[in-house]
């Protein structure tokens, strides 16, 4: 798929956020308040709606089954397609390779499962050959931090970006009734472009925001 690129600057959003909000002086919500809130917003766009896709490939070793995430790519999301010398693997999970195994956890062989456990991605069985483990990903978007960055997203979601940061003014101002308005029209309308520009697979820890301040490490099943 390929993404539009962005038009509209992180300045632009700023001072529609803020003249939307009533607050152009930035008095009440600053403007490094909007760039961390833009950066959330993007983040969890990305982790719903699965926009910003790539891969990153290592050669695998034999009789090694973990392999760190963090030397693959830094860049990761959500894991969408795992791949072993050419062939797709299944996606499986900790519990779920342990009843598969039995006690048989070093078998070796052609890996035909993968799952994720403490950072890094595993393989099952454990590779006896040495070769291309590939991973389709999708990436964490790239951050905003001065007025002429253009915006990580296409200009199909700025309205949602703009969502969610009056969303977190409101917030920040103890209006929790337009906070709350603000906070469904990211959602409903997020859900709406769902089917246009994204395939769901497994999950994979992500930033996600917890609307109660703050965020939190999560995966989509909301551990």
């Amino acid at each position: 798929m390929v993404i539009p690129i962005s038009t509209i600057t992180l300045g632009e959003l700023q001072a529609f956020a803020k003249r939307q909000f009533g607050d152009e002086s930035g008095v009440q919500i600053t403007d490094v308040d909007i760039v961390r809130w833009v950066n959330m917003g993007c983040v969890e766009i990305v982790s719903k709606n699965k926009i910003l896709q790539a891969s990153a490939s290592i050669t695998g070793t034999p009789n090694i089954a973990a392999y760190d995430l963090s030397t693959i790519a830094l860049d990761m999301i959500a894991i969408e397609d795992v791949s072993y010398g050419g062939r797709s693997l299944e996606q499986s999970d900790n519990s779920g390779i342990k009843k598969l195994l039995g006690t048989t956890s070093a078998e070796s062989g052609v890996p035909m499962y993968w799952y994720t456990w403490a950072n890094s991605i595993k393989l099952w069985p454990v590779p006896n050959t040495a070769e291309l483990l590939s991973i389709d990903y999708i990436k964490v978007p790239p951050k905003v931090s001065g007025a002429g960055d253009l915006l990580p997203l296409p200009d199909v979601y700025y309205e949602r970006i703009v969502n969610f940061v009056l969303a977190k003014a409101y917030e920040l101002d103890e209006d929790s009734t337009s906070s709350a308005n603000q906070r469904r029209l990211f959602e409903d309308k997020l859900t709406e472009m769902t089917g246009l520009d994204e395939t769901r697979a497994g999950t994979f820890p992500v930033v996600r925001d917890d609307f109660e301040g703050g965020y939190y490490l999560g995966n989509e099943d909301g551990w």
